[in-house]
């Protein structure tokens, strides 16, 4: 049985092949794509994106918070 996660899972996967593909799978190509994305899309004022110390803060954050639910 498949599940909706494992379709999911299998569509970003087949997605970031392809992405890989269109720069002959050179890592430094897909990297440099992805800060382009970024830069574009910060550029346009809908989206927010946070510096990876903001963003392992939160990760601690919440995985604290999952500690001290399930202790209760």
């Amino acid at each position: 049985m498949i599940r909706k996660e494992d379709s999911v899972i299998d569509f970003v996967r087949s997605q970031r092949h392809e992405i890989s593909e269109r720069f002959d799978h050179d890592i430094d190509r897909v990297i440099d794509y992805f800060i382009e994305m970024e830069n574009k899309m910060a550029g346009v004022g809908r989206y927010n994106f946070i510096s990876r110390t903001s963003a392992k803060k939160r990760i601690t954050q919440c995985s604290g918070e999952r500690v001290k639910s399930a202790a209760n």
